[in-house]
C-alpha cells in the first residue's frame, strides 16, 4: 500500500515541492467533494480551519523552541566528545574516566528528555488532526443520517473514501 505523502508521520521533515502540491490538490480535492455531496458541512468548515490555524500556529511555536533546545542540548555532547579524544591520554593518566562517563551521561539524558518532549509535542499534534479529519467525517455521517431523504446514498458514499486523506493514516489496526 503506497504511503500518504500528506501523513503527518512521515519519518522525513522536508517534503518536496511535489508531495506538497500533491497534499493541496488532496485537500482541495476533498473540500469539494464533500461541499458538492454535503453543502450543509460548509457551514462547520470554517471553525474546524479555524481550529486547524490555531493548533498549526500553537505547534510551529512549540516546534521552533523544542528544535532551539534540542540544539542546545546536543552542542555540549559533542563538544565533550571532541574534548575527550583530544585529551583520552590525559584522561586516562590522571584517571577521570569515570567522571567523564558520568557527565557523558548526564548531558545524554539532558538530550533525551528533549527528544521525550519533541516525540510528544507530535504526538499532541497528530491527536488534534485526526480530532480535526474526525469531525468532518462525523459531520457528514450525521447529515447523511439527518438528510437521508434528500442525500442519495452514493453522494454519501463517495465523500467516505476521502477521509484517509484528512486522517493521515487509514487505520491504527494490524492486517490480517
Amino acid at each position: 500500500m503506497a504511503r500518504n505523502p500528506c501523513s503527518p508521520a512521515r519519518p522525513s521533515p522536508a517534503r518536496p515541492p511535489q508531495a506538497l502540491g500533491l497534499c493541496v490538490f488532496n485537500l482541495i480535492g476533498t473540500l469539494l467533494l464533500v461541499v458538492a455531496n454535503a453543502w450543509q458541512i460548509s457551514f462547520g468548515l470554517l471553525p474546524l480551519g479555524v481550529a486547524y490555524l490555531v493548533v498549526a500556529r500553537y505547534y510551529r511555536a512549540s516546534s521552533r523552541e523544542l528544535q532551539r533546545l534540542d540544539s542546545v542540548s546536543k552542542s555540549p555532547i559533542y563538544a565533550a566528545f571532541s574534548e575527550a579524544l583530544q585529551g583520552a591520554t590525559s584522561i586516562v593518566a590522571f584517571g577521570a574516566t569515570r567522571r567523564f562517563g558520568l557527565e557523558a551521561r548526564q548531558r545524554l539524558d539532558a538530550n533525551i528528555k528533549v527528544g521525550f518532549a519533541t516525540a510528544a509535542a507530535n504526538r499532541w499534534l497528530s491527536v488534534r488532526l485526526e480530532a480535526i479529519g474526525n469531525a468532518i467525517i462525523a459531520g457528514v455521517a450525521a447529515l447523511a443520517v439527518g438528510l437521508h431523504a434528500a442525500a442519495h446514498a452514493s453522494r454519501v458514499a463517495a465523500a467516505q473514501p476521502w477521509r484517509r486523506g484528512w486522517r493521515g493514516s487509514p487505520s491504527r489496526t494490524p492486517s490480517r
